[in-house]
């Protein structure tokens, strides 16, 4: 089985570990992957290097014709002019593209293959879970490539939905995001007499940064410590916000490869998204990253992340402040005054993360569906 991967967001090494776990698990794949050389992602540009983890696979660095420079238009409208020449050479089987169904590089790459390789089988990404009349040329290439597709990856149930809304009427996975849940792992504390709530996202309205300060400056939470940890256009309406508060600490410098040291100095994560018009949370990586490290996860009922977590009890209604405010106050006399049930709640959601969104939980489901297409095992 020979498959083609083209994806923007592997410039990022960490996302490359789904191939990595792909090729572990199931040698008899042989992988071609296609990343440009250079990406804006995490707010910076990412040059990318190949690393230990590309070795049992071909990774190839090429350089796309860029229409834009900035977000959300630098994700559709790039493509590599000459990526007939890669898809030739290689002569796959599947070609994967790990790209929205609107994006130019799917609707070219789609093109290209059905009037040169009809015989190859086409998969597709999606993480958009609200529905949306694009524009012209972006509606024309989403029509075209949900009919001329064989196969989608959703990231959610909720993007399947508007998925089959948008027409698209073929066989799909749902493939959640994954996570490096070893990562994680850390030795825990569970006696506690004193306790650190997290949040980790940008300081935008999405995140719902400014329902999260509603709900913790409060008199009654003075004996709680809380890290948020982000950037964004409500930096200084957060310091502002928290500067009578010395419990509350703001970190602006956080690195991604910092982020196991931080769920491992709190108890609790927030993830307070905020449903907005054109935008709502797609999945919620850190949610799974904090269950992975044994922290107890509240969240909003906005977007994926309440599909996320193990215990449902812990899901408030976006929007409401004091509702979130209850519930942390409810799982903060829950870890002081109960240890034992502190203890397997926390072991219960590392569980849970190990089980549904490990990389090898995705390796697993991707080969299953490549299988689907191609009857040679």
């Amino acid at each position: 089985m020979k498959v083609l991967i083209i994806s923007h967001t592997c410039v990022v090494e960490e996302y490359r570990k789904r191939f990595f776990f792909l090729k572990k698990l199931y040698p008899e794949i042989e992988l071609k992957v296609i990343v440009p050389d250079k990406w804006e992602e995490f707010g910076r540009w990412i040059k990318t290097k190949k690393n230990e983890i590309d070795k049992d696979y071909e990774l190839k660095i090429k350089k796309p014709l860029r229409f834009f420079k900035k977000k959300p238009l630098l994700n559709v409208t790039y493509f590599y002019p000459l990526i007939i020449n890669e898809i030739k050479s290689f002569n796959p089987d599947i070609v994967d593209i790990i790209e929205e169904p609107y994006s130019c590089i799917t609707g070219y790459t789609v093109m290209l293959l059905k009037m040169f390789f009809p015989h190859v089988k086409i998969c597709f990404f999606s993480a958009q879970n609200i529905y949306k009349k694009y524009p012209f040329p972006f509606s024309w290439i989403q029509s075209y490539v949900l009919k001329n597709s064989d196969f989608a990856f959703p990231c959610s149930s909720e993007v399947a939905e508007i998925l089959k809304k948008q027409g698209y009427k073929k066989n799909y996975a749902v493939l959640p995001l994954g996570t490096d849940v070893e990562k994680f792992k850390c030795v825990r504390e569970y006696n506690k007499t004193k306790l650190t709530v997290g949040f980790a996202g940008r300081l935008e309205k999405v995140k719902g940064i400014d329902i999260l300060l509603e709900a913790i400056c409060k008199d009654e939470f003075k004996n709680v410590d809380f890290k948020i940890a982000g950037v964004g256009s409500m930096e200084v309406e957060v310091k502002e916000k928290i500067k009578s508060y010395y419990n509350i600490e703001l970190i602006t410098d956080l690195k991604h490869e910092q982020m196991p040291e931080f769920y491992k100095n709190i108890d609790i994560l927030l993830n307070t998204s905020v449903t907005q018009k054109n935008i709502k949370e797609q999945f919620g990586r850190v949610v799974v990253e904090a269950m992975a490290a044994g922290c107890i996860v509240i969240t909003s009922n906005s977007g994926e992340p309440k599909n996320l977590v193990l215990d449902k009890t812990l899901i408030y209604n976006e929007n409401s402040s004091e509702e979130l405010s209850k519930k942390l106050e409810t799982v903060i006399n829950l870890i002081l005054n109960q240890p034992e049930k502190y203890k397997e709640l926390s072991i219960n959601n590392i569980k849970h993360s190990q089980r549904n969104y490990s990389w090898e939980k995705v390796a697993q489901i991707t080969f299953e569906s490549y299988k689907t297409l191609i009857k040679v095992f």
